[in-house]
């Protein structure tokens, strides 16, 4: 009996070695596996894989390695009742995660007659450093910032505003001497920056003014000191730089105009001592009285070659130390007294119409660049000419 059933476990091995040896013992007689596959994707987190399978029995796996997330963020700003956050939502799974919060807002602020909207009225009780302009406060979209809301408030140090906002009041951000930052975001609906809005920032370094933007009101980066960068993106709609703009700016060493601008209004750079060149676009048809003057270290003064300008208004350059030359565009009609006053390092006036110049109703003759600094300096200092 006992050897009965060791031979019947003997005839079972065979038949399990032989089952799972088979294809080999066929590849020997010139078996060829044939194989049909099936295939479980991989996900963001979980590799998949592909696996063979032969009719003989054998298979195998190829690994498909996860793919890993693929993150979308959304900004979710803060209202009066909940947080603010980034929300990173991966496109490819339900997987998602939360970060940056920012707090409630306790900003105060106003609704509009119309109910719907609301303007950011001051600081409230909030105590922060960094201020985010929500979108939304509720139920209402926040659109503007009022005149003076946050005058004087020298603990913030940045303020990122909020597509929505179309306009920020006069003297909004007046002397905030700590503030560093100014974000506008990507989709800002900004049109107009008010009168002194920014005035006094002392600590402020850069800026990036929305296209949106046709308005900036006198004054509005006056005596920012420490302003060294101030940029306006390829498609700004600026019509003009108003009076005081950027009065006393003195760390500003360079800012492109827009070739939307038209006008640059009086002193409107007055003593930006760092600023070294300025290139004014085609479409500027007038220069302010004292636009540019006592700005020491500027050296280059270039026109358009399609100029426009027609006026230049009275000291617009004066004081400018360091200005060696400058070439008066054909378009220019009128240039207003002491233009050129104290530009001691000046040694050619180069008018590129030279017919029918005068002083006075005095004809000058102005093809000679090295007596127009005498002209402009000296003998005709003080009086207006005019090109007929």
């Amino acid at each position: 009996m006992k050897k009965q059933r060791l031979l019947t476990l003997a005839i079972v091995i065979c038949l399990v070695v032989c089952l799972f040896t088979a294809c080999d013992t066929k590849l020997a007689d010139g078996h060829t596996h044939s194989y049909t596959t099936t295939t479980t994707n991989p996900d963001c987190e979980n590799d998949g894989y592909t696996r063979y399978i032969c009719e003989c029995g054998y298979c195998y796996d190829v690994i498909l390695p996860a793919t890993g997330h693929t993150y979308e963020d959304t900004i979710i700003y803060p209202t009066s009742t909940e947080q603010g956050y980034t929300l990173h939502q991966c496109t490819k799974c339900e997987h998602g995660y939360k970060d940056d919060f920012v707090d409630v807002i306790e900003l105060d602020y106003s609704v509009s007659v119309d109910g719907e909207s609301c303007v950011i009225t001051g600081i409230g009780s909030c105590t922060q450093t960094d201020i985010v302009i929500p979108a939304k406060i509720g139920e209402y979209c926040v659109t503007s910032i009022a005149d003076s809301a946050f005058s004087g408030c020298s603990s913030l140090t940045s303020i990122t505003i909020s597509d929505n906002v179309t306009s920020i009041g006069v003297s909004a951000f007046w002397g905030c001497s700590n503030l560093t930052s100014i974000t506008f975001c990507e989709n800002s609906q900004l049109t107009s920056i008010g009168w002194y809005a920014f005035g006094r920032c002392a600590s402020l370094t850069s800026i990036v003014i929305p296209d949106g933007v046709t308005s900036i009101g006198d004054g509005a980066f006056y005596e920012c000191s420490s302003l060294t960068s101030v940029t306006f993106g390829e498609n700004s709609q600026l019509t003009s730089i108003k009076m005081e703009t950027f009065w006393r700016c003195i760390s500003l060493t360079s800012i492109a105009i827009p070739d939307s601008v038209t006008n640059i209004g009086d002193y409107a750079f007055i003593s930006c001592l760092s600023l070294t060149s300025i290139t004014i676009p085609d479409s500027v048809t007038t220069i302010g009285d004292f636009a540019f003057s006592y700005c020491s270290s500027l050296k280059s003064i270039t026109f358009g070659e399609n100029s426009h300008l027609t006026s230049i208004g009275g000291g617009a350059f004066a004081g400018c130390s360091s200005l060696v030359s400058i070439s008066i565009p054909d378009s220019v009609t009128s240039i207003s007294g002491s233009v050129f006053k104290d530009c001691i390092g000046l040694k050619a006036i180069t008018f590129e119409d030279t017919t029918y110049w005068y002083v006075n109703a005095n004809f000058i003759d102005v093809t000679d660049t090295a007596a127009n600094v005498t002209y402009f300096t000296s003998t005709y200092l003080i009086y207006c000419w005019n090109k007929s």
